[in-house]
């Protein structure tokens, strides 16, 4: 039953038709809302497109007449008042005295004028003038106002300047285009604004200005309807104009789901027991007693807690009654304690504890009459809260929604009654029975499950309400679905103000909303807080338990009821009813205002359609016409729309919505409508789509957007099922997927293409040195391994002063017999104690038979070499020349002759001698009876000769170079001990042997390397960086001497020259083989893809290889300067690449060979350059590519992978940017991004076998080289103990050291001591001593050691057992590797680098399509001939046609209309455009729907990005090759970052020309600019992007707008498509913009701050999961534990990356403070 009061009521609701709305629902006390759950009604839901954000449809309102824009912020006035400007500001270009036009924009006060200007000038590239009285401007005369008419296009002033200028004549309303009146709402009465629109009488009316209004005071505070209308109509007549109130909180009337409003009536409450009187008399005597105080009181008055406390019991008590004080008073108690607790002023504490006391006796009182059992009885309390239970058991899931999505009523109920203990009131703290209780986990959320917010106005009423639900719903299971919680905004929600309390508060807050976000919960209790501003779920109910004060807290509150089906419920008591009636009836009216006046409305007068009907109008879209298949009708089609819309790419700024407009076509009955609909402007499809004629407005909406739908779906947009094509659709229908090699990712297992996949693989071996054993019945070849020295070593590292022996000097060196030709590859260095040594490997006969037992001679020899010379042969080795990998032997060669009468040949006779030595070299063939026969000493016999002690471990001796025969000393010199008289004394009583000849000299020796990896020099690091000397161990080691008794040594059949070649083998070997794989690699590219030459008439072309450490001045500084110079780094920064990338040859004046000259006009220039023209890659480049930075080589693949990586993206956005024109710019990222994925990049590197080729390993031959010839045995056959660890399982790579496992390697961080002397293999074994030569004193050591670097204790391949046994491999280290997926990865990018540098671009394009990537369009080949090889099959990329759409209605017009203005910027960047269009599209941004001729500039970014990328990374790839490849990555990340394109955007005035309508986005980077301008310099990613320096805890930084940084590189991307695709154009301009910031970079690397942080403290920096803000931002929380514990700092921002990025800031910050 209805009540009577409310029959005038409804009336009022329907008197006025337009706009019409939905009447509110009286219900009377007993009566409950229809709360309809599952509507089954066939009215059509969602049939309105997607709405702009109303400041830009205020802008459109002010573009077509005048306007009065009542906006509640200055940001989105300001955001109207800039982009009218900057939209006519084709009238004030001209000059003054030619016809040019003024703007005027007027402000009430003077602070506004400089603040309003400088906005302007900010955003706009026009003249802006400011003027006050304070200027004198009221004395000035025409000529002078002329001037400043002239100089200036917008002009700032207060008023009453203006009104003077117009009064005295020295401009005509006619010279001005735009007047702007800010504040309008003054323009009343005789103020100059009213005065200034008078002399429109006088002005005609073809020549009238545009008028804008700015005013926010319109709807501030209570607001009676007719004083609006009044007002506004006052406005309008004033300004000529007509008022639009599209703002926020009209905005949601209109296109919000309109919920069904309900006024729930209820009685007041009945104190039956007398319990509320007693309750109200005691806080009302306290309240006047406190209140009637008249003593003093201090700057703190001590009676406003305790006022506040007992008001806020008092509050509670009239709204939720004695219940509700029953629960609120202990919290109330718990803080005035914690107040009591620190108030230190006596007479706070007094008024304190008068409250304590107070509120203690109401807790008695209630104690005495309300016990346990009536906690839940609705005796005490009101009746709204009685009716607000009621309305939320409408909401208990049905049996319907528990089939669809299982209820959590059960879950619930269990944790309720868990928590019945804890949440007893008595004595109970709210926050220690709140804290215990945590919502039950949703589960999955179903449509019309409860979801809602009760506002209540007060603080404490919304945490006693949550608690009093919780309470009845211990015994009531008709509400146990619901999941409360409460929130009550920032503010001090306590009597306390403890910023620790605060904070504690807020992030409790967060986490309550987060909850209700995922639906965890389903009742926010929240006061005003959440009204607007803060994210949350679409609710299906909103109570107002406190009635709405003013119009904006109705119409926010009631707007966030927008579920499909919502409810908007009021609970009112008798005695406040008549007055709320009155109050909404105003707030009805004024919505019905501000609708009639909002711009574009939509016409929500029709009648509801129905949904059956509609469909009947017009056939539905069907793709495939059978049963079952999807379909588009009238109804369903405009939410497909704005879903389509809504997956086009744009920034979380731009809510990219479709344009419709309708039109009357037809007058009578029925009348007809037509509609055009226009798509956002980055869609691919640009022209209007029309609809059919419908006799309703809304029905022609439907058509058209049915025709959208059938369009998009032709278009490839919409998929079979007429959704928005995901991307993997998107892949399979352009077939673009991987080429036919697909990896499935195992569940447990690390993803394929990372770096933590790893598998194994075989080393290659060269095709050419495998089964070539050589065979007394085949052909033979023999091959010379010529060793030249290029450099002796330095004086200062040859610290003995020895004799450095050139290999050149001894005719005897070694040669190569195998069955199979050798192909020529680059000679290249080797590193042994005397120097650099330069090989080659040289043809000696090609066409050589040799005998049966020739070849047996030489695989003993072979043999004899290999296992004993070097002792490579271990336990799971044995020499099989038929079976081995390799089988090519090495032989002895000697060269007779001089000049060109020389010959090389094999030494026949040493091959014979040495074939009987093999097996048993180590063995004398009789051993000396010492003591018995007289030791006769001859000196030819140990001059250059290798000897060993006979007289003790004779199966594996240590070997020793003769250095020099001693001339001083003898055996019966004087021992350098008093222990022992003579040296002969000292050899009887130690090893109880006689010397024979007392004459005999002593033997100056030198001990035989152990270092067998001669690689890389060891004087230099793997960087080529000289290492330190210390001079107090160069000084030692000048003095140590060893020395042996000829008598007591055995001499090798193999001399000292010799055997010092015999070492370099294995070095030379591998060389050789990991050059002739470069080279078949080199070759397969040349036959597969037609790129370089295969053969070589005359001489070799390519370079030896070299790692430019020539000609290091080891006596001067011994590492290089970070900052010297190119000129200074000439001879020892030229890296083995044959050609130099240098976009600024011309520009910079820098002198590049012929050969980079030529490079460079075929990479940057000539796309046609022909391949056979190209003789190809150096193996020795190829070889870098394929060399990992693991291998601790003196290159690796690092800086070529930084240039290809960069050449593969620019390569890949060329080709999709030009492939596909209308693919928007968010399918090419996600193209592109499968293109160039570490996966796809491993597929392909796999399916040419690269893993088989890479340098994965350090060359370590003593423990994973095979020697040519030798196999491994089965693995089962090795014993563990023999077998050596070189990387893992036991210890992750990354840290690997090799020094700590070989023995060969040399550790780099040591200072070098003694380097012409090698470290002892067996020190650990041998008893021998080190005589100091001019020590007298000096104390024998018990072992054989040298104070070498290479004599670190580690493991060592002796027979002696490593203390820790070498970890089992999971592969056989000789013959396997391990490598990443990434690592693969890496050297197709390497490769990709490596042929840029060698053969150009276009060649590197062809090698990259050979490779299988996707970068230039194919051939139609029709022969099907598949030996073509790739340059035949694949074309050139031509020029995209222009983007300027000529067939858009006078389109030539609108392109001069938009570039207005921007000559300008064309000056500034120094290039004139040939087709504007790019340069208006640059610019564009997806917002702007003005733009009709050019697609937004997102596409252009795309293609910008990846070449300035790739420029940027060329010129630091040529300019700074004195950085380390690791420091050139950081430099490039420091220059291609987001934050320094914005910052050069701002200082090259970017901004200023910028078309966007998106006010959050004009905010941000009005911020940004300003936050420049008081900066002063450019922000790199490491700069503190705060205004503010302080050391606060948490903070947020300035946003870099990421649209400024977007627009730098769509220039770029403009300027290469309009210069004809010409890299060096874009580089001209861009270089000149970046030069300072390169310079300065090269000097002072920045990097990012999280890395610096995490580098400055790796172990104590962590970085906590990221938290979403009340406001809807990321906060993220960085902890660094010091000595004093831990600190933390916090960083705001609107995503997870800006926010960690300004944690990390702070907190670098404070430790840098702190340090110093």
């Amino acid at each position: 039953m209805k009540r009577a009061l409310f029959s005038n009521y409804t009336e009022w609701f329907v008197k006025n038709k337009k706009p019409k709305m939905e009447p509110v629902i009286p219900l009377a006390k007993n009566e409950s809302p229809n709360i309809c759950r599952n509507p089954k009604d066939t009215n059509v839901g969602d049939t309105t497109f997607t709405p702009r954000t109303y400041q830009v449809e205020l802008l459109e309102a002010a573009l077509k007449q005048n306007t009065i824009v009542c906006l509640q912020t200055g940001t989105g006035k300001t955001f109207i008042a800039v982009m009218l400007i900057k939209e006519l500001a084709h009238q004030i270009r001209k000059p003054y005295n030619v016809g040019g036009k003024r703007t005027l924009f007027l402000v009430n006060t003077v602070p506004l004028v400089n603040q309003q200007a400088e906005v302007i000038r900010k955003h706009t590239n026009l003249e802006v003038g400011k003027y006050i009285g304070a200027m004198n401007v009221d004395l000035w005369q025409k000529d002078k106002w002329l001037e400043e008419f002239e100089k200036y296009q917008v002009l700032v002033m207060t008023c009453q300047i203006f009104k003077d200028i117009l009064q005295h004549g020295f401009m005509g309303l006619s010279k001005v285009n735009l007047i702007v009146f800010d504040e309008c709402h003054h323009a009343t009465k005789n103020h100059p604004y009213r005065e200034v629109m008078r002399f429109f009488d006088t002005c005609p009316k073809t020549d009238y200005p545009r008028v804008m209004g700015l005013t926010a005071a319109i709807l501030n505070g209570k607001c009676v309807p007719e004083q609006l209308e009044d007002r506004l109509c006052d406005l309008e007549l004033t300004l000529r104009s007509t008022a639009e109130t599209a703002n926020d909180v009209a905005g949601m009337s209109r296109y919000g789901t309109r919920p069904k409003e309900y006024i729930i009536h209820c009685g007041d409450y009945k104190d039956e027991s007398g319990l509320f009187k007693d309750i109200s008399n005691i806080l009302t005597q306290a309240l006047h007693f406190i209140s009637d105080y008249a003593g003093e009181t201090d700057d703190r008055d001590p009676r406003l807690q305790p006022k506040q406390a007992l008001s806020e019991c008092f509050s509670t008590l009239n709204t939720i009654g004695p219940l509700g004080v029953k629960i609120v008073v202990p919290m109330l108690v718990n803080e005035l304690e914690k107040l009591e607790k620190h108030e230190y002023m006596e007479m706070h504490r007094v008024f304190l504890q008068l409250a304590l006391t107070t509120l203690r006796w109401v807790k008695a009182i209630c104690d005495q009459k309300i016990n346990k059992k009536d906690q839940t009885s609705l005796e005490y309390v009101p009746h709204k809260v009685v009716r607000l239970l009621e309305v939320l058991r409408e909401f208990r899931p049905t049996e319907h929604m528990e089939v669809n999505g299982p209820s959590s009523c059960d879950s619930h109920k269990e944790h309720v009654n868990g928590l019945a203990n804890s949440m007893v009131i008595d004595d109970q703290d709210e926050d220690s029975a709140d804290e215990d209780y945590e919502p039950p986990m949703a589960p999955s959320f179903v449509e019309g499950d409860l979801c809602g917010v009760v506002f209540v106005e007060k603080r404490y009423t919304a945490a006693v309400l949550n608690k009093l639900l919780r309470h009845f719903q211990k015994l009531d299971p008709t509400l146990q679905h619901v999941k409360s919680d409460y929130i009550t905004g920032q503010g001090r929600a306590t009597l306390a103000n403890r910023s620790v309390q605060t904070e504690s508060q807020s992030k409790k807050q967060e986490e309550i909303l987060r909850r209700f976000r995922r639906h965890e919960t389903n009742l926010l209790f929240a006061t005003s807080v959440i009204e607007e501003g803060v994210d949350v779920p679409r609710c299906n109910v909103v109570v107002r338990f406190d009635l709405p004060q003013h119009y904006r807290s109705y119409t926010q509150s009631k707007g966030r009821a927008r579920a499909a089906t919502s409810y908007y419920i009021m609970l009112t008591n008798d005695s406040e009813s008549e007055d709320f009636q009155e109050m909404l009836h105003q707030f009805r009216e004024i919505d019905k205002i501000l609708q009639r006046r909002c711009h574009n409305r939509e016409p929500h007068s029709e009648e509801l359609l129905d949904a059956h009907i509609t469909d009947q109008l017009l056939p539905p879209y069907m793709p495939h016409k059978e049963e079952g298949a999807p379909r588009v009708s009238m109804t369903s089609a405009i939410p497909l729309v704005n879903r389509y819309c809504a997956k086009l790419p744009g920034d979380s700024f731009t809510h990219l919505t479709p344009q419709c407009k309708v039109v009357q076509v037809r007058s009578g009955i029925p009348p007809g409508y037509q509609a055009t609909l226009r798509l956002p402007i980055n869609a691919p499809h640009r022209e209007p789509i029309t609809g059919a004629i419908m006799n309703r407005k809304k029905y022609a909406e439907m058509a058209v957007a049915l025709k959208t739908i059938e369009l998009l779906h032709q278009h490839g947009e919409l998929s079979d099922r007429l959704l928005p094509i995901e991307k993997n659709a998107f892949l399979e229908s352009e077939n673009y997927g991987y080429q036919g090699f697909e990896e499935e990712f195992v569940e447990g297992q690390a993803r394929p293409g990372t770096t933590k996949r790893r598998q194994y693989y075989n080393k290659q071996v060269a095709v050419c040195l495998q089964a070539c054993q050589p065979d007394s019945e085949k052909r033979c070849y023999l091959y010379a391994i010529t060793m030249k020295t290029k450099e002796l070593l330095p004086n200062v590292l040859n610290t003995r002063g020895r004799k450095l022996h050139r290999p050149e000097d001894s005719p005897q060196c070694f040669g190569i017999l195998t069955s199979k030709p050798i192909p020529r590859i680059p000679g290249f260095p080797i590193y042994t104690r005397s120097g650099q040594i330069a090989v080659t490997i040289s043809a000696i006969d090609e066409d050589m038979q040799i005998t049966k037992e020739m070849e047996i001679n030489c695989k003993k020899f072979h043999c004899c070499m290999f296992s004993e010379v070097l002792r490579l042969k271990k336990g799971n080795l044995k020499f099989e020349p038929q079976s081995a990998p390799s089988a090519y032997l090495i032989v002895p060669l000697i060269s007779e002759g001089v000049g060109d009468n020389k010959t090389v040949k094999i030494d026949l006779a040493f091959l014979k001698e040495m074939s009987r030595h093999s097996g048993a070299l180590d063995m004398p063939s009789d051993l000396p009876d010492f003591g018995t026969v007289q030791f006769d000493f001859v000196p030819e016999k140990f001059e250059k000769a290798v000897v060993a002690p006979i007289y003790r471990n004779v199966d594996q001796p240590q070997r020793f170079y003769v250095a020099e025969i001693s001339k001083t000393r003898t055996v019966s010199s004087e021992f350098p001990s008093e222990k022992f008289r003579t040296f002969a004394d000292y050899y009887f009583e130690q090893y109880d042997i006689q010397v024979t000849n007392f004459k005999q000299p002593l033997l100056d020796v030198d001990s035989m390397a152990s270092r067998l990896n001669l690689l890389t020099p060891r004087y230099l690091n793997h960087k080529g960086k000289a290492l330190p000397i210390s001079t107090g161990e160069k000084k030692a080691a000048s003095q140590k001497q060893q020395l042996l008794v000829p008598e007591f040594c055995y001499v090798y059949p193999i001399n000292a020259s010799l055997w010092r070649k015999c070492i370099c083998l294995p070095s030379i070997l591998y060389r050789m083989n990991s050059l002739l794989i470069a080279e078949e690699l080199r070759l397969q590219v040349s036959d597969e893809a037609g790129i370089g030459v295969r053969t070589f008439e005359g001489e070799y072309p390519f370079p030896n290889l070299t790692f430019g450490w020539e000609g290091l001045n080891m006596d001067g500084p011994t590492s290089t300067d970070y900052n010297e110079e190119p000129d200074n780094q000439e001879n020892h920064t030229k890296h083995l690449e044959e050609g130099e990338i240098n976009p600024l040859e011309e520009m910079n004046g820098v002198c590049t060979p012929d050969v980079e000259r030529d490079f460079l006009k075929a990479s940057l220039e000539d796309h046609e350059c022909d391949s056979s023209s190209c003789i190809g890659a150096s193996p020795a480049t190829i070889l870098q590519a394929l060399t990992m930075s693991n291998a601790n080589d003196g290159f690796n693949l690092e800086r070529l992978e930084m240039l290809g990586d960069s050449f593969l993206k620019q390569a890949v956005t060329i080709y999709l940017y030009c492939m596909y024109p209308k693919r928007h710019e968010g399918k090419l990222s996600f193209m592109r991004s499968k293109q160039v994925s570490n996966f796809n990049l491993y597929c392909l590197g796999k399916k040419k076998d690269l893993p088989l080729k890479m340098i994965m390993t350090l060359f370590d031959p003593a423990s994973n080289w095979l020697p040519p010839g030798f196999m491994v045995e089965e693995i089962a056959a090795v014993d563990p103990e023999m077998l050596i660890s070189e990387e893992e399982p036991s210890f992750p790579i990354s840290q690997w050291d090799p020094n700590e496992v070989n023995t060969d390697t040399y550790d780099y961080d040591d200072s070098l001591s003694d380097l012409s002397d090698d470290d002892d293999l067996y020190s650990s074994t041998y008893q021998m001593p080190v005589f100091n030569g001019n020590t007298s004193g000096s104390v024998i050591k018990s072992s054989f050691t040298l104070q070498d670097p290479d004599d670190i204790p580690k493991l060592t391949y002796s027979r002696t057992k490593p203390k820790t046994p070498a970890p089992d491999l999971p592969y056989e280290i000789h013959t396997q590797q391990g490598l990443s997926d990434k690592s693969i990865a890496d050297c197709i990018e390497a490769l990709i680098g490596c042929y840029l540098v060698s053969c150009g671009s276009r060649n590197t394009l062809l090698f990259m399509s050979w490779l299988g990537l996707k970068v230039l369009p194919p051939i139609d080949e029709p022969n099907g001939d598949t030996g073509v090889p790739i340059n035949k099959l694949f074309g050139t990329i031509e020029q995209p046609p222009s983007p300027f759409l000529g067939q858009v209605p006078h389109a030539n017009d609108k392109l001069v209309f938009l570039l207005n203005g921007f000559d300008q910027f064309e000056e500034n960047i120094n290039y004139t455009f040939k087709d504007k269009s790019y340069l208006l599209q640059a610019f564009t941004h997806a917002s702007y729907h003005k733009n009709m001729i050019t697609d937004c500039y997102q596409r252009l970014e795309f293609l910008g990005d990846a070449i300035l990328d790739y420029l940027i990374t060329c010129h630091l790839y040529n300019n700074h090759q004195q950085l380390s490849p690791g420091a050139l990555t950081d430099m490039r990340s420091a220059l291609v970052n987001n934050n320094i394109f914005a910052s050069l955007a701002v200082k090259f005035e970017y901004h200023k020309y910028f078309k966007a309508f998106s006010p959050e986005l004009f905010s941000i980077v009005d911020k940004f600019v300003e936050f420049l301008h008081k900066k002063q310099e450019i922000q790199g990613m490491d700069s503190q992007l705060t205004m503010d320096e302080g050391d606060e805890e948490e903070g947020e930084d300035i946003e870099v707008p990421k649209a400024l940084g977007d627009i730098f590189e769509s220039v770029a991307g403009a300027i290469y498509l309009d210069s004809g695709m010409s890299l060096k154009a874009v580089w001209d301009v861009y270089y000149t913009m970046m030069r300072p910031q390169i310079e300065m970079f090269a000097s002072e690397l920045p990097i990012s701050p999280v890395r610096e942080l995490l580098e400055m403290e790796p172990e104590t920096a962590k970085f906590g999961k990221p938290v979403r803000t009340v406001d809807g931002k990321t906060r993220v929380t960085v902890c660094v534990a010091s000595k004093n514990g831990k600190v933390e700092w916090k960083g705001v921002g609107r995503n997870y990356r800006i926010a960690k990025a300004t944690a990390a800031r702070r907190a670098l910050r404070h430790l840098k403070n702190s340090k110093k």
